[in-house]
């Protein structure tokens, strides 16, 4: 009968420490989902809001993607820059073979359009880019600044 009631007290104090172990589990997991809102708040706070003391007045977001469309809009620049160079120079030499006899004008005329294909390339390459950055334009878009409510939570 010892032996007996000493098995059933073994067999409720395992039951008490798993109720006990569960219990603490539950707590430290609400506090983990506490602590990862409240991280999560900061992170969108301080990718997302504008921070009038540190006199930042867009959001990093923003500022990085006006970065991106600045350097974009450089590069852009720059290779309008160079082909309109090296259309200035093709007209120079257009204007010096106006003199040539017809058998050159067809050769040249071959390498022209060849020119010409190689200018189509570079437009598409130009809208391919310009859809690159609608895309991105929309997603941040998308993304947009949580609720004034979601913050103040």
């Amino acid at each position: 009968m010892a032996v007996g009631a000493a098995v059933w007290a073994l067999i409720q104090g395992y039951k008490g420490w798993t109720r006990t172990a569960g219990i603490q589990l539950k707590r430290a997991q609400q506090e983990l989902d506490k602590h990862l809102g409240d991280v999560r708040d900061q992170v969108r706070r301080y990718y997302l809001d504008v921070d009038s003391p540190a006199r930042r007045h867009q959001s990093l977001v923003d500022a990085h993607f006006d970065q991106f469309t600045d350097l974009i809009g450089h590069y852009l620049q720059r290779i309008v820059h160079e082909q309109s160079e090296e259309a200035s120079r093709e007209l120079a030499r257009l204007t010096e073979q106006a003199k040539l006899d017809e058998q050159q004008r067809a050769t040249r005329l071959a390498e022209l359009r060849g020119q010409l294909a190689q200018w189509d390339q570079v437009g598409q390459g130009i809208q391919g880019i310009i859809g690159e950055l609608t895309g991105i334009e929309q997603t941040l878009a998308g993304l947009g600044q949580p609720p004034v409510e979601e913050l103040q939570a």
